[in-house]
This record gives C-alpha cells, sequence and structure tokens, in this order.
C-alpha cells in the first residue's frame, strides 16, 4: 500500500476497513496470528501512520483497539473472541457508510 499522498480519502479508508476485516478474519480462523497482525496493521506505527496522513478518527481507533488484541488475549482470553467480533462488526458499520467506488481501480498499472 502506497501511503506516500498527503490525505487519505474514501477509497484509502475503504482499504484500511477491508484490512481490518480481514485481518481480523485472519485471525479467528487461526490463518494469522495476533502478533503476525499487529506487524501487518495493529501497531503505534500504523496509528501514527493514519493519525499523519489524517485519516477517519473512527478508523485510527479501531487500529488502537486491535493493537489490545495481544492484552486481551493474555489477560482475558475468554473475552478475545468477542472482543474480536465487536471490532470486526465496527468496521463492517462504517465501510458500509461510504460511497461505492465505481470509477478507479485500486491497483493502478505501472506506466514505464
Amino acid at each position: 500500500m502506497n501511503l506516500s499522498f498527503q490525505r487519505f480519502n474514501n477509497v484509502d479508508e475503504k482499504i484500511i476497513l477491508i484490512s481490518i476485516i480481514g485481518t481480523i478474519d485472519a485471525i479467528e480462523n487461526d490463518a494469522m496470528s495476533i502478533e503476525e497482525g499487529e506487524k501487518f496493521l495493529f501497531s503505534p506505527h500504523t496509528v501514527n501512520l493514519l493519525n499523519n496522513k489524517n485519516c477517519s478518527p473512527e478508523i485510527v481507533e479501531m487500529v488502537e483497539l486491535g493493537c489490545e488484541m495481544e492484552d486481551i488475549k493474555s489477560l482475558m482470553p475468554d473475552k478475545l473472541s468477542s472482543e474480536l467480533k465487536n471490532l470486526k462488526k465496527r468496521a463492517y458499520g462504517l465501510l458500509k457508510k461510504y460511497e461505492e467506488v465505481d470509477n478507479e481501480f485500486w491497483i493502478q498499472a505501472d506506466d514505464n
């Protein structure tokens, strides 16, 4: 994902939401560990990048909550599943508020 632009637009934010949903789904289905999810998305580093790019505060908050999953797993393992489900449900709810993308492709051809 290219994070070199000034401000996130709706497409960028939708991609982050889809990434949140996919990462949580992978964790829930034991296809990815929480630790690996932290490397891809749920880290303070990502939170800082999103804040610097003026990403939606709701999305930043979701990534921050994702950063807490390892703590929840170690301190309250019986709550991990419900916390993951709640975070994914919240991401779906916000994703539904964005307009459908119909005029561009996320992956662009290289014009070399």
